[in-house]
């Protein structure tokens, strides 16, 4: 929704956001992989500036002028060179309907990522059109006597490209943390015959506002060329590094080094005594 009013120099409140639809939106891949903004971004990027251009045209008939001379602000176009008559979004789209013979105003957009495939002799290829970077650290208290663990605070910087709404941004760091967290240090996929037998919210533990520390979210802003207006992705970015930024801390703590997950009371605490190591002083 953001893209598209500052595409077409609108407010947010006259942009609609239709639930996304396979029956009546184009086919996409979907927005695994941390897509979502770059792909759909450019995509929706590409329509509201198909939109616009069909809008412009029909607003400098309306004008007398040509299209390189009107301009948009506030919902209203006029010409760069006479700026004393103004015309409405409302009286494009009725100017457009006699045109047309009652269809809309459509703008339609695609983007195909600038990527390559491997190359099949030496395996090396840029498959992605943007790629993100993070750091995370991670304070952890431990119980020496149980093996239970708190984390007491984190920071995470990450590179998001230009962020487009900042403060969604920082709840897709904090929300990939604590998932993370309960990654680590909870959840746990328990079977027998073939059946998961705790897949409840009673045997299955997540975190809880209890459970997740302050996070800091520090957001590092350089302008990615192939992104819309100089975004990227923070989907998968934000939760891969905390496994590691925790399990590290809790070596740092102890000197006892988890490889499997998750790391819960009863583990840690039996390697601790194995070791016949505790918390540093």
């Amino acid at each position: 929704a953001q893209i598209v009013a500052e595409r077409l120099g609108v407010t947010m409140d006259m942009v609609n956001v239709a639930q996304v639809d396979t029956d009546i939106s184009p086919f996409g891949l979907g927005s695994f992989a941390t897509r979502g903004t770059l792909m759909g971004g450019n995509g929706v990027l590409a329509a509201a500036k198909d939109a616009y251009d069909q809008m412009a045209d029909i607003a400098a008939d309306m004008l007398n002028t040509k299209a390189a001379d009107v301009a948009c602000r506030k919902a209203m176009f006029f010409s760069k060179s006479s700026s004393e008559t103004k015309i409405s979004f409302q009286d494009i789209a009725s100017e457009a309907t006699i045109r047309h013979h009652g269809a809309p105003i459509v703008g339609t957009g695609f983007y195909k990522p600038p990527t390559e495939l491997p190359d099949p002799d030496t395996k090396k290829g840029n498959i992605s059109p943007a790629y993100p970077f993070g750091c995370q650290i991670a304070e952890v208290e431990v119980d020496p006597d149980t093996g239970q663990v708190s984390v007491t605070n984190f920071v995470a910087a990450h590179d998001v490209g230009r962020a487009i709404n900042p403060m969604a941004t920082v709840g897709q760091i904090q929300g990939g943390i604590a998932q993370g967290l309960g990654w680590t240090l909870m959840e746990n996929m328990a079977y027998e015959d073939g059946k998961m037998i705790n897949a409840d919210f009673v045997d299955y533990i997540v975190p809880s506002c209890f459970d997740i520390p302050d996070i800091k979210a520090i957001l590092v802003e350089p302008i990615e060329p192939n992104g819309p207006y100089g975004a990227k992705g923070i989907g998968e970015p934000a939760l891969n590094p905390t496994m590691a930024a925790i399990t590290n801390a809790i070596y740092d703590a102890t000197g006892v080094r988890i490889k499997e997950l998750p790391v819960n009371p009863q583990k840690l605490l039996a390697q601790i005594q194995k070791l016949g190591k505790h918390v540093k002083e």
